[in-house]
C-alpha cells in the first residue's frame, strides 16, 4: 500500500493512511486546464479561486471545475485539494476540512506547467512499472 501526499504552499497535505495507488493515478493523468481570467490569480486570491472551484452552479455547467479536485486518494481525506493548469503554470490549492467544514488557510503552489507534467509523468511511469506483470 502507498500513501499519497503533496506539498502545497510549503505544507505537507495528506496523511500516511494507505490507499490503492491506481485510484489517484487515473486522476493525475487527466488534469483540467483553464485559460487566464477564468479563475482568480491564486498568488493574490487563493481563497477566491477555491470559492469559484466549489461553486455548485459552475461545477454543473463546466466539468473542469469538478475535475480539478483530486478525489481518489484516501490519504487526502481531511483535505480539499485541486490540481490544474492555467496557461504556463501548474497550480495546486489545498484547504483542510474539519467536521465537514473548511478550516484554516487556503494553501497555494504554482510551478511551471512543464515541471508539473514531468512530475505527473514520473508518477504515472512509476505506477505503471509497479502494476505491470514481471517478465
Amino acid at each position: 500500500m502507498f500513501a499519497f501526499r503533496l506539498i502545497v504552499g510549503g505544507c505537507i497535505v495528506g496523511d500516511d493512511e494507505p490507499f490503492i495507488l491506481g485510484s489517484v493515478m487515473r486522476e493525475l493523468q487527466h488534469r483540467p486546464s483553464f485559460s487566464a481570467g477564468e479563475l482568480p490569480d491564486v498568488q493574490t486570491s487563493p481563497a477566491h479561486a477555491v470559492d469559484l472551484l466549489l461553486d455548485e452552479e459552475r461545477r454543473l455547467q463546466d466539468s473542469r471545475f469538478e475535475a480539478a479536485m483530486l478525489q481518489g486518494a484516501e490519504s487526502l481525506d481531511g483535505w480539499l485539494v485541486w490540481l490544474y493548469t492555467c496557461e504556463a503554470h501548474g497550480l495546486a490549492l489545498a484547504q483542510a476540512v474539519t467536521d465537514n467544514e473548511r478550516s484554516g488557510p487556503v494553501l497555494a503552489s504554482l510551478v511551471a506547467v512543464s515541471d508539473l507534467r514531468a512530475l505527473l509523468d514520473s508518477a504515472v511511469h512509476y505506477w505503471r512499472a509497479l502494476s505491470s506483470p514481471l517478465t
